[in-house]
């Protein structure tokens, strides 16, 4: 059976993992949005450097041998890593959240606007037909109607 028969007739091609084209099937606590991955490497990459920058800067200031402190900074390296990866995923989340949260306070603020508007057209117009009918009333009554229409200010 060729490999695009065995797709179609509902088995998995397991001899690659998945590309990046293809969505992943599973999810964890490490993952990263698409939109959100140069994002989180930027802060990773710099969470990174930076935490190995002190632990070089201790590391080479005890006063030991090259070697000692090469060894130390490696030996580090490791917590560092998971570290730096937990906390770029938790700033990424946390700034994804919060432009989340922008976006759907100013969708309620653009709802509550045009309700108020609409709300305000109402008043406008109700003022207007009051006022037009005590006119019509007036005029029909041969009365003079001095009273100034209604205003509204923006």
């Amino acid at each position: 059976m060729a490999r695009h028969e065995r797709r179609s007739a509902g088995f998995a091609d397991t001899t690659r993992g998945p590309t990046l084209e293809q969505p992943q099937e599973r999810e964890s606590i490490w993952t990263v949005s698409r939109p959100a991955r140069e994002i989180y490497f930027v802060i990773f990459v710099s969470l990174f450097l930076a935490g190995t920058g002190l632990v070089a800067v201790r590391a080479f200031g005890e006063g030991g041998s090259l070697i000692d402190a090469t060894i130390g900074v490696w030996s580090d390296a490791a917590p560092l890593t998971i570290t730096a990866a937990a906390a770029a995923l938790a700033l990424t989340e946390i700034g994804r959240s919060i432009v989340v949260i922008a976006q759907r306070l100013q969708e309620g603020l653009e709802r509550v606007r045009r309700q108020r508007r609409q709300e305000g057209l109402a008043e406008a117009d109700a003022a207007w037909r009051t006022w037009n009918e005590r006119r019509l009333q007036a005029e029909a009554r041969g009365e003079a109607f001095t009273e100034p229409p209604p205003e509204f200010s923006d």
